[in-house]
């Protein structure tokens, strides 16, 4: 007994060793991130849908927001083992994008991807410009199209909707757009085309480049819950992705039915956004909820427009519901969606059972998978069809740098094609135009003399101009670039009534040629002039003016006052106490002495008064 304990105690040991040995030899798989993983790998239930899965289509095309850091190098992705089935579904590799709120770049994500019928995909990039980095968002262009046309941004839209009801329920609004003819654009209005329940209709639109705008036109696309498997964003670390030989492959589906509640939209990003973006500092940022686009005529969500018609038929009051149920999660933080994966499996363990499932945003695809209700059937790949697969993803990675090296630098790639229709013509270096002589009426007599000849007047030879070469660019004239074709492809069905074919396309009405913008003036180098020396012209010196000396004034000294000095005051000292009394003592007169009447006049004065006078 205790032999065979032994035995298989060194069994699993050796097993272990083999297995040890086995892993450092292959690549390391990322497989579903568990909650409390120690690497630092979140899965995120809000963040960017992929441009390839759905994009809306923007009324004037602009650059998006500009970031000081450049993003890394894309991770190495695996498709999963569970594919949608169809022979069309194709793999496309996810790319990095910037996050706001981290300061930092996620993953986006591969998909699972159906792509509409006769168009193929052309994947964006981050391309340098003045301050940091942007993104060039991608496209699908027709599968024909051997080379992609590059115009001059076009003018403000004139889009402000329809004027006049459908002519039928089923018709939905396409909007109108600028259209390109000879060295201008026209404006050409928008139309009525028929709905239908599988199909998306994407309107003509344009898309920014740093080489110039692309014209994509319209094109009808599968609804949303057909269309391919929506896999959730990553916040990758960067001590994880630098890791040699790390792959990771998607395994958490975001649920379609959850996408249409909370979807967003940004015209400086180029995306749909998904998740918890209710509150105030998004909407300064940008952030506005799907159906608010549609009705500002800002942009165009073609998901909002195919979803009102389509859930309009059975129910009046989803439009209504759909904006109450916004505002109701913008004014109560409790009701909004998770942001990670584990805080939404902490939100639904303690949900009551009956919320649980209208609480899941994203879920397992092995869960995914197995549903019965769901609107696509899966299927197992092996090994090989995955490594296949994924060495499609490689050959569109290479084809996105190609679109980077022709997109970048216009005067090294091949022949640019200029429109036939505005030929430009210059003469030959050192050939001058030969004069046509003047056709006359015929000879006839006059009798006017006949003039001498005068002397010509040699006028100065200018230079000839330089004829610009056809490979740089010229303003106001589309360039033509041809480009090699995409590895991912939308391929029709066999019949035209297999599922799987679109609709009949409307075509849209003429453009309006009242409604024009202004040509853009040709560029063109001109001859400097010829510069003559002109002759200077004689100065004369001016004779100085005589400056006589002013006479001095005749200034006279005046007088001096007479300043009489001012007496001194008489400063006596102050009267005694016997000084006053006798002031102040009566001067009592004497009488006089009696008399006996002989010294007295007849009036009876003194004799002697009478003498004196």
């Amino acid at each position: 007994m205790k032999y065979q304990r032994v035995i298989k105690i060194l069994g699993v040991i050796i097993a272990g060793l083999v297995a040890l040995l086995y892993e450092s030899d292959t690549p390391a798989l990322a497989q579903t991130p568990d909650p409390n993983d120690e690497s630092g790998v979140e899965v995120l239930t809000r963040g960017p849908v992929h441009e390839a899965f759905a994009e809306p289509a923007a009324y004037n095309p602009t650059r998006g927001v500009v970031v000081a850091r450049e993003a890394p190098a894309a991770i190495e992705e695996i498709p999963p083992e569970d594919k949608p089935e169809g022979d069309n579904v194709q793999w496309i590799p996810g790319y990095w994008s910037w996050d706001v709120d981290r300061g930092d770049f996620i993953w986006v994500s591969g998909i699972w991807r159906d792509p509409p019928p006769d168009r193929s995909w052309v994947p964006g990039y981050w391309s340098p410009v003045t301050g940091g980095w942007t993104w060039t968002p991608g496209f699908w262009t027709t599968t024909e199209a051997d080379e992609v046309e590059y115009l001059p941004r076009p003018p403000q839209s004139l889009e402000v909707g329809p004027s006049s009801p459908p002519p039928a329920p089923d018709r939905l609004w396409a909007p109108g757009c600028w259209f390109w003819i000879g060295a201008r654009y026209a404006w050409r209005p928008g139309y009525w085309v028929p709905a239908h329940p599988d199909w998306v209709w994407s309107p003509a639109h344009y898309v920014w480049t740093p080489r110039g705008c692309v014209y994509v036109d319209g094109y009808w696309d599968r609804a949303l819950e057909r269309r391919g498997v929506l896999f959730a964003p990553l916040y990758v670390p960067r001590l994880v992705y630098i890791r040699p030989h790390y792959v990771h492959s998607p395994s958490i589906v975001i649920q379609v039915g959850f996408l249409t509640t909370a979807l967003f939209c940004t015209t400086d990003s180029h995306h749909y956004y998904f998740g918890d973006y209710y509150g105030p500092e998004y909407s300064r940022r940008g952030f506005r909820p799907w159906f608010r686009m549609h009705q500002r005529h800002r942009d165009y969500d073609p998901i909002y427009a195919h979803q009102r018609w389509e859930r309009g038929r059975t129910d009046r009051n989803w439009e209504r519901r759909v904006r109450e149920d916004y505002d109701f999660r913008r004014q109560h933080v409790e009701a909004r969606p998770s942001r990670t994966y584990s805080a939404q499996a902490s939100v639904v363990a303690r949900a009551p059972e009956p919320r649980r499932k209208s609480l899941l945003i994203a879920a397992p695809l092995s869960e995914v998978s197995t549903r019965r209700e769901a609107p696509i059937r899966f299927e197992k790949i092996d090994s090989a069809r995955r490594e296949s697969l994924g060495a499609k993803g490689k050959e569109l990675a290479k084809f996105r740098d190609e679109r980077v090296k022709w997109e970048s630098t216009p005067d090294k790639v091949g022949k640019i094609e200029l429109p036939k229709d505005r030929p430009r013509i210059s003469p030959e270096p050192g050939k001058q135009p030969v004069e046509q002589p003047k056709k006359m009426g015929g000879n006839k007599p006059t009798d006017e003399p006949a003039k001498p000849p005068q002397k010509a007047v040699q006028r100065p030879k200018t230079p000839p101009r330089e004829e610009r070469s056809s490979t740089q660019p010229v303003s106001a004239m589309p360039q033509r670039v041809k480009v090699p074709r995409s590895p991912v492809v939308g391929r029709r069905g066999d019949t035209p009534d297999q599922v799987g074919n679109p609709p009949a396309r409307t075509e849209p009405p003429k453009p309006e040629p009242n409604i024009r913008s202004r040509p853009e003036p040709t560029v063109r180098p001109r001859p400097e002039p010829t510069v003559r020396p002109r002759p200077e012209p004689t100065v004369r010196p001016r004779p100085e003016p005589t400056v006589r000396p002013k006479p001095e004034p005749n200034i006279r000294p005046k007088p001096e006052p007479n300043i009489r000095p001012k007496p001194e005051p008489d400063i006596r000292s102050k009267p005694t106490d016997r000084d006053i009394t006798k002031r102040e003592s009566p001067v009592i007169p004497r009488a006089p002495a009696p008399s006996d009447g002989k010294d007295q006049d007849k009036k009876g004065n003194p004799a002697g008064r009478n003498r004196d006078r």
